[in-house]
């Protein structure tokens, strides 16, 4: 199905979709895939829901007339910075507060709690991007994630797990406390009327959550595919990794290992360098480039000449006529201790 709609999303006409992708500035000379849509047009149409209403993004799907489509289509955008922004600063503002004593001591879930449900002068979280702050707490932490707002009668939660805590059970199991509640073993939504009940589920949530992971060792793990000889990088191989798209939840994109890599260049990009592009190569392969979006900081110890370890996807860069494989980085040890 997706690979139907993928088929058809290719051949549009509908002038509404053709601004957005004008706006996220997606290369249309190349045929859209499962990323395109993940990262650059599901955002931008959820961020109507997230920020306002989901009106403007239906309006932009429905719209006939270019005009209307073009201010449609950057209002999302607008909205869609609006969002990474504020998740920017919500997200900081925990962190800033998170008791790291508690979590040297082996708090096993994080719980954050907007300040406005406290106190009536501050302004609460927007509920719309709770769910984005918790998905990114739980990922830099490795632990269980719930983010809460509202005002001290109406209050609502998100959260993320980890694959060792089944976030809706453990939510189900305290559901005395809460009005509604949904989701799956990854992440749920719940609702809660007042302080008193908030207190109780906080409480007994972190006893549970205490009493599940108290004997594990969380640590995040990767699943790779296949180690690859780097030298056995090509065109060829890409194309019939790609014949396996579209990739998605249940038909995740195969990771690859490669060990002993040599660090030949280090370029950081984008707007305040936050990106990182590595030129690699190994004694007996052609220089290959390694992208990470947003990892600049993280890699930022490497230098020229280091020998390392990277895990990756695969991919062909096509850029001005030019077709050459590139490597997407999800993970890099150093070779060199």
């Amino acid at each position: 199905m997706v690979k139907r709609g993928l088929e058809i999303l290719n051949k549009t006409n509908r002038v509404g979709l053709k601004e957005l992708f004008s706006v996220a500035k997606i290369n249309t000379d190349k045929k859209l895939d499962s990323w395109n849509i993940g990262f650059q047009i599901s955002p931008r149409l959820n961020a109507a829901g997230r920020m306002d209403h989901a009106n403007t993004a239906y309006e932009l799907l429905i719209t006939k007339d270019k005009e209307e489509a073009e201010v449609l289509a950057r209002d999302l955008n607008n909205r869609n910075i609006d969002r990474q922004k504020i998740t920017e600063e919500i997200v900081f503002e925990i962190i800033k507060d998170i008791n790291q004593e508690s979590l040297a001591n082996g708090q096993k879930i994080l719980i954050a709690v907007s300040p406005s449900i406290y106190d009536q002068t501050k302004e609460p979280w927007n509920e719309g991007i709770i769910g984005l702050v918790a998905g990114r707490l739980s990922e830099k932490y490795y632990l269980p994630a719930l983010v809460i707002t509202g005002n001290d009668k109406e209050i609502k939660g998100s959260g993320r797990s980890i694959e060792e805590f089944n976030v809706i059970k453990a939510v189900e199991s305290l559901n005395k406390n809460l009005e509604k509640y949904g989701g799956h073993a990854a992440a749920c939504g719940f609702s809660i009327a007042g302080q008193d009940n908030l207190n109780n589920f906080i409480k007994e949530i972190t006893s549970l959550a205490g009493e599940q992971l108290s004997q594990m060792n969380l640590l995040p793990t990767l699943s790779i595919d296949a180690e690859l000889d780097f030298a056995l990088l090509d065109e060829q191989l890409v194309e019939q990794i790609e014949n396996l798209a579209p990739f998605g939840e249940d038909n995740p994109k195969p990771v690859f290992l490669s060990r002993e890599v040599n660090i030949v260049d280090i370029m950081n990009m984008g707007i305040d360098n936050k990106h990182i592009k590595l030129k690699l190569k190994t004694d007996n392969s052609r220089i290959r480039n390694a992208i990470g979006f947003g990892q600049a900081e993280m890699w930022k110890d490497f230098k020229i000449g280091d020998k390392i370890d990277i895990v990756y996807y695969l991919e062909i860069n096509d850029f001005n006529g030019r077709r050459e494989v590139q490597l997407k980085i999800v993970d890099i040890k150093s070779c060199n201790a």
